[in-house]
């Protein structure tokens, strides 16, 4: 017997096995849509043999409808079905491709139970693209029995993925090389498929069309100037995940505490962030109190916090904005209380900030850790909510907004790069918009975006330890991130979008590209092939 036809009924009988408690838990997190007659490859049929697309979740479903409208462009009469896996992935590109013809969403079928092939028959789509990762082996041996071509657009692969297939390479050697066409991100991409045994001349670079949307904003809007001169210093934590707003808030405090206390920065890097806490935010509105009254000498230095009060530190520094409330407050509700009413943190506290956690049903959570440690802190869903309005800190609940958010921001944060694990987060949102930007070591994932930004001095990459220090800086001088913000911008609008090379590269992948293709790489604006993604245009994982 075969033994790769051994491994797909295995495949098969896994997956079915898994698939029922899969669909138990997706329906109660909300994540299977509801759209089980999809699911099971009963989707309602269009006719007219269109392009299947099909992309995981929201970072795909936007390079999806970006190949689909530069497609459209390329042969207006194409229709298209557009499957997206998760609900808000769904919401997202149906909003983006509001008012274009022709193009039909649904769910993913299961790759179990025949749901692929049923969905195939029910489409008789003319071809199957499919964006980034979404390699499912029961889709395409179900589209290879039935002679439909399938291209893998914006491919991309992980050093730690890779591996993982290794284990079972024979297998994934055989599903990759049945594609038509491998247009990958980036030339790391490139040579991970090749060491999986795709045959070199199935695999072709072409950059990420997840940045396209991006460098039209770069290029067509004129950001508005940083707020910092009305002060507060307005900062933006976007995409956190757990662990990584203990860092934020901790770092944060000292901060604000080295300011208040005119305490040398940076503060020693064994400095116990975590002690930093309520307790040093009760001590620091006493002896403001006090200070007000005329009574802070000698008092006894901040519990947490880097040493004694000098007299006079109550007044803060001059360039402190008046955000934040002006005296003592009331003793601090229960640590972790979240029905909490906000109260001021610091007197003339210098900064607002607001954060943005990766996946909003944990606002409530990160709300209960920001007033654990002293923060008046409220949730909002509003991204236009006026910055008088702002708590000292609040915790965006809602999707959809962190590039507003990131806007309207005088320096932004990038989340899921602090801890270890994780890969990061997309750099040129915040620099599309003009907005500088920081973020942690773990940035596998955008590690290309990330050079290029620092490479310009418009992004910094940081150790936990050393976020308090660049904070203090950028507020004593918010011009450094104004100008920073301006060079991020202008590298975002230099790059070139690769939604229509990918479309076009599809087009000939298929043999239906029409006359001006080059039959070869996409043409550059002169006519002649054109050159390879330029730096950072491509991508890792993530989004």
């Amino acid at each position: 017997m075969d033994p790769l036809a051994l491994f797909h009924g295995l495949y098969q009988v896994l997956g079915g096995i898994a698939a029922g408690p899969a669909l138990f838990v997706s329906s109660l997190s909300g994540r299977g849509g509801g759209f089980w007659l999809d699911r099971l490859g009963y989707p309602a049929a269009g006719g007219g043999r269109p392009y299947w697309l099909h992309a995981a979740s929201v970072g795909e479903a936007g390079s999806a409808c970006a190949i689909i409208r530069a497609w459209r462009t390329q042969e207006p009469d194409s229709r298209f079905v557009l499957s997206v896996g998760t609900p808000a992935g769904r919401a997202h590109a149906e909003k983006s491709l509001a008012g274009l013809d022709g193009v039909q969403f649904m769910a993913p079928p299961l790759d179990v139970w025949g749901a692929s092939g049923r969905c195939l028959d029910r489409i008789e789509p003319s071809a199957l693209v499919v964006i980034e990762t979404e390699i499912w082996p029961g889709l395409i041996r179900a589209a290879a029995r039935r002679r439909v071509p399938v291209v893998l657009a914006a491919g991309r692969i992980s050093e730690r993925t890779a591996r993982r297939y290794g284990w079972v390479r024979s297998f994934f050697r055989q599903t990759l090389n049945s594609l038509a066409r491998l247009l990958v991100i980036s030339e790391d991409d490139r040579k991970r498929f090749l060491s999986l045994g795709v045959t070199p001349d199935r695999v072709e670079v072409m950059g990420s069309p997840k940045f396209d949307g991006l460098i039209d904003r770069a290029r067509r809007d004129t950001p508005a100037p940083p707020i910092a001169r009305r002060a507060p210093f307005l900062l933006v934590a976007g995409s956190t995940h757990p662990g990584e707003e203990e860092i934020i808030l901790s770092e944060l405090l000292k901060c604000l505490l080295g300011r208040a206390l005119d305490h040398p920065l940076p503060f020693p890097p064994d400095s116990d962030a975590i002690a930093i806490g309520p307790e040093a935010i009760d001590a620091w509105r006493n002896f403001a109190e006090d200070a007000a009254c005329g009574n802070a000498a000698g008092r006894e230095a901040v519990p947490g916090g880097p040493g004694p009060a000098p007299a006079g530190a109550a007044e803060g520094p001059a360039d402190a904005g008046p955000a934040g409330g002006t005296g003592a407050s009331a003793p601090p509700e229960a640590p972790g209380d979240p029905a909490a009413p906000p109260k001021p943190l610091l007197p003339r506290n210098p900064f607002k900030m607001i954060i943005v956690p990766r996946h909003a049903n944990r606002a409530r959570e990160v709300l209960a850790l920001a007033r654990k440690k002293g923060f008046g802190a409220e949730i909002i869903t509003d991204p236009e909510i006026p910055l008088a309005e702002l708590p000292d800190l609040a915790v965006f609940g809602a999707v959809g907004s962190l590039l507003r958010l990131y806007e309207r921001c005088d320096l932004a944060i990038v989340g899921g790069s602090f801890v270890s694990g994780l890969q990061g987060h997309n750099p040129l949102e915040p620099a599309a918009v003009g907005r500088a930007s920081f973020f942690g070591s773990n940035m596998a994932s955008f590690h290309e975006q990330a050079r290029a930004l620092m490479e310009r001095a418009s992004a910094k990459m940081l150790l936990p330890v050393s976020i308090h220090s660049v904070l203090s800086h950028f507020v004593q001088d918010p011009s450094l991130a104004a100008v920073s913000g301006q060079r991020g911008r202008a590298y975002v609008a230099s790059l070139s979008p690769a939604a229509p090379r990918i479309a076009l590269g599809i087009r000939q992948a298929l043999g239906v590209a029409g006359a001006g293709g080059t039959g070869g790489r996409p043409p550059g604006a002169d006519g002649s092939a054109a050159p390879p993604p330029a730096p950072g245009e491509g991508t890792g994982e993530g989004s």
